[in-house]
Parts: structure tokens; sequence; C-alpha cells
């Protein structure tokens, strides 16, 4: 028995049917059925120094040697068959492996790609956002400065506009009270004057009536259509004192003949203005409204 390039035969003169037992052969292994013809070639010719016995025999094993020859060459060609199978489907299951291996790296990069891109799409967004934001908050406070500044601007001409309305009712008030106060001692003078008048006349009027002589009380009567006088002592005398000047009324002559002057109310506030607009319009509204409510019965 010996050992042949990976397989196993049984003699060397390959009389007996060999046994093969094959391995994995690399693919550069090629298979030549002339290896084996020469070693039974070698093997018949160490057997020439047999007796012709031997010799006459030498055809016969000649036919059997290449019968023996086909079925090795299809054992052969059926092991190479094999391999190259073997091969195909290993080969095969590789390049499956790398398309997938392929595949899943290509999903892997695009899920890389696409989570790169997603965070850059999430950073701009939340950049925007925070951006715009901060520009919202920039704009509100812009505008809140802005009405603080003009009702700031408003408050500041209505404090003027007020300080100055003060300024003038108390020049004005301080005038009125000097000009009533001077109308009171105008008015004291002319009271002194005129009792002292009085007081004049009365006492010359009293020395005039001491030389006057007393009246008769005479009173008066009708008898049979004529009138008559005769003395009566329980009637009244008749007057003894006539003023040549009328009494006259002093106490409304001011007040009828002051002209009325009015004063300007103090200016309004912005609020003031605002509330008596928005009550004005409430106004208009309701009477609109009444007014088509009206229109709307009288078509009806």
């Amino acid at each position: 028995m010996y050992w042949h390039k990976g397989f196993k035969c049984s003699s060397p003169n390959l009389t007996e049917k060999k046994s093969y037992i094959f391995k994995d052969f690399p693919d550069n292994i090629t298979f030549e059925a002339d290896t084996i013809l020469s070693e039974s070639v070698d093997c018949s010719n160490k057997s020439l120094s047999v007796p012709n016995k031997a010799n006459n025999n030498q055809s016969s094993n000649m036919h059997d040697t290449s019968q023996k020859k086909s079925w090795d060459d299809w054992v052969l060609n059926k092991a190479l068959l094999d391999l190259k199978k073997k091969d195909l489907k290993k080969k095969k299951k590789n390049d499956e492996l790398i398309e997938k291996k392929k595949l899943l790296d290509e999903k892997a990069k695009k899920e890389q790609l696409a989570k790169e891109v997603r965070e850059e799409w999430l950073k701009k967004k939340i950049y925007l956002a925070a951006k715009m934001k901060k520009e919202a908050a920039a704009q509100d406070e812009f505008e809140r400065l802005k009405s603080a500044q003009k009702k700031e601007v408003v408050y500041q001409r209505s404090k003027e506009s007020l300080s100055k309305w003060l300024e003038e009712k108390k020049n004005r008030d301080h005038q009125m009270k000097l000009t009533k106060n001077e109308a009171r001692r105008q008015t004291e003078i002319e009271k002194i004057n005129k009792c002292i008048q009085s007081g004049i006349i009365y006492k010359n009027w009293l020395n005039e009536a001491k030389k006057k002589k007393l009246p008769g009380r005479y009173s008066y009567g009708y008898a049979n259509g004529s009138l008559f006088t005769y003395y009566d002592m329980t009637a009244t005398p008749n007057p003894s004192f006539t003023n040549s000047e009328p009494w006259l009324d002093q106490s409304g002559s001011d007040s009828v003949n002051e002209k009325i002057e009015l004063f300007c109310s103090p200016p309004m506030l912005w609020k003031d203005v605002n509330t008596r607009q928005q009550a004005k319009d409430r106004t208009t509204n309701k009477t609109t409204k009444n007014l088509k409510k009206h229109s709307c019965s009288k078509l009806s």
C-alpha cells in the first residue's frame, strides 16, 4: 500500500479494485491520469522477471488496467466536478456575504448620513427657533419701550399743560381776589360817603323841619256826589319829608351789571380723553342700532 497525491491505493500493480479517499484540494491543483498509467507501467516492468506464465497473463492485465484507468478518470473527474461545485458554492456564499456586508455598509453609511443630516437640520432648526425667539423678544422689548416712551411723552405734555393751567389759574385767582378786594374797598368808601352825605342831609332836613308848620290831619270823603274834607284825629298825618331822589336798591346792581367771565377747565389727561372717546363711541353705536331697529320695524 502507498500514497499518491492524496488518494490511497491497495496494491502497486493496480490488479485489485482501488478505494480512494479524497480531500479538499486547492484550485491550482490538476489531476492527470498519465501519472497513474506510468505507475502501472513501472509496476508491469518490475514483473518482467517473472516466468513465462506471467507473460501470458500480461495482455489480460493490460485490459484490466485500461478499464481501471477509465474508472479512475471518471472518479477524478467527478471529484473535480464536486470540488468545483463546492468551490462555486463557497464562492457564491462568500460573494453573498460580501454583497450583504456591502449592503449593510451602504445602509450604515446612509443611516449615518441621514443621522448627520437630521442632526444638522435639528441644530439649524433649534438655532433658527432661538434666533426667532430672541428677535421676537427684542421686538416686544422695543415695542414696550416705544409705548412707554410715548406714554412718558404724553404724560410730560399733560403734566406741563396741567402745570401751566394751574399757574394761569393761580394768577387769575390772585387777580380776581385783588379785583374783589378793590371792589369791596370802593364799595366801603362809597358806603361811607353815602352815610356821611345822608347824615348831612338829615341834619339839614332836621334843621329845616323845625321851622315848618305841622300839617293838619285832614281826611277826604264824598257826600251827595261832592268831595269834602274833615278833620280826623285818628288819621295818619301827611308825610313831612319827601326825598327828591328816589331810593335805588344797590344790593343787586353789581351782580346785574357784572360781566360773566368763563374760565377754561383744566386739560384732560390721555386716559380721560380715551375714556370720553370710548363713551362717545358707545353712545353713537347705540343710537345707530336704535335707528336701524326703528327703520326695520317701520319697513316691516
